[in-house]
C-alpha cells in the first residue's frame, strides 16, 4: 500500500477508492422491521394451531380449559419485546448518529458525510464523537474510547498510536487522528448488525414436528 501522510488523501485517491467500492456506504437495512418481528413471533404454525384449539374449546363450552392461550400470548409478547430491544441497540450503532465527520484531504481539514469516508482517509475525532469506521490510531492526545455498546465494558479505554478503534464506539475524552481501515459493510458495527439480521430462533422439537405435519 502506498504511504499515506498526514496531509490526507488527494481527490484523485478518493475517487480511485470510491470506484473500487472502498467507501463507507451504508449497507441495506441491518435489522428486521417492526412488522417482520411481530409476524415472526405471532403468525407462526404453533400459534395458529394453539389458537384453533382455543376456538374449538370455546365452541365446546369449556372456556376454563383454554387458559393455555395465555402462555401463547405471553410467549409471543416476550419474543417481540426481546427482538425490539435488540433492534433498538443495533440502531445505536448506525451511522445516522454521526452524519458528518472531519477528515484531512488535500492537506486541509474538511467536513464530509460519514458515508463519504473511503479506506485510508485520515479521520479526526474529539470528545463526544462517534467512531464510524474501523481504523488505526496515528495521533493521540489523551484519546479514550467508550466501547460499551460493542463489548459491554463500561470503563473507557486509552488508545495509543497503532491501536485499533472500532466503529460503533465513542470518544470519551481527548482527541486523535486515525486511518480508516475497514469501511461500509466490512466495519465492525455494520458486520455485527448484518450478522444479527441473519439470526433466527432455533426451532424447538415441537415446532419442527408441527412444521413437518403442515
Amino acid at each position: 500500500m502506498e504511504e499515506i501522510t498526514l496531509l490526507g488523501l488527494t481527490d484523485e485517491e478518493v475517487h480511485e477508492r470510491s470506484e473500487d467500492g472502498r467507501v463507507n456506504k451504508d449497507p441495506e437495512t441491518t435489522s428486521r422491521s417492526i412488522w417482520q418481528i411481530v409476524y415472526a413471533n405471532v403468525f407462526n404454525p404453533v400459534n395458529a394451531i394453539m389458537l384453533a384449539l382455543f376456538v374449538l374449546i370455546l365452541i365446546a363450552g369449556f372456556p376454563a380449559d383454554g387458559l393455555f392461550v395465555g402462555v401463547v400470548i405471553g410467549n409471543s409478547f416476550i419474543g417481540v419485546s426481546q427482538e425490539m430491544y435488540a433492534r433498538s441497540e443495533l440502531q445505536k450503532l448506525q451511522l445516522l448518529n454521526s452524519p458528518n465527520v472531519r477528515v484531512f484531504r488535500n492537506a486541509e481539514e474538511v467536513n464530509i458525510e460519514a458515508q463519504a469516508i473511503v479506506q485510508d482517509d485520515l479521520v479526526i475525532v474529539g470528545a463526544g464523537d462517534q467512531i464510524v469506521v474501523d481504523g488505526e490510531v496515528l495521533r493521540t492526545s489523551g484519546l479514550e474510547i467508550d466501547e460499551s455498546l460493542l463489548t459491554g465494558e463500561s470503563d473507557p479505554i486509552s488508545k495509543a498510536i497503532g491501536d485499533e478503534v472500532l466503529s460503533g464506539s465513542f470518544v470519551n475524552a481527548g482527541s486523535g487522528i486515525f486511518q480508516a481501515k475497514r469501511v461500509g459493510s466490512e466495519s465492525y458495527a455494520n458486520s455485527l448488525a448484518l450478522e444479527a439480521k441473519r439470526f433466527s430462533l432455533v426451532d424447538s422439537e415441537l415446532r419442527k414436528g408441527i412444521n413437518k405435519i403442515l
